[in-house]
């Protein structure tokens, strides 16, 4: 019989670590954000551009305000418009 310490590694490393489920939490939040704006969330990886995506500045300023509907964080214009990529989002939302 393995000892306990064995028996908790295992489980441990059987477990996804909390930072990937609060990565897939924030990119599930920002990808239906990004589908609410038009966007295919299929074709959506942490790595799109949201420019290259077809984002513009209209569609940056109802992501501000869905993403603080979604996560509850107050997040500011300043804070959306410098994001390029999927993933700055997804840091927003995950400090």
């Amino acid at each position: 019989m393995a000892s306990l310490q064995d028996q908790l590694l295992k489980l441990q490393s059987d477990q996804p670590s909390s930072n990937s489920q609060e990565e897939a939490t924030a990119f599930s939040r920002v990808c239906a954000v990004l589908k609410r704006v038009g966007l295919d969330p299929e074709e959506i990886t942490p790595d799109t551009v949201l420019e290259d995506a077809g984002v513009d500045s209209l569609d940056r300023i109802e992501i501000t305000v869905r993403l603080e509907q979604e996560s509850g964080i107050e997040l500011h214009d300043a804070d959306v418009f410098p994001a390029r990529t999927v993933h700055d989002l997804m840091q927003l939302i995950d400090q």
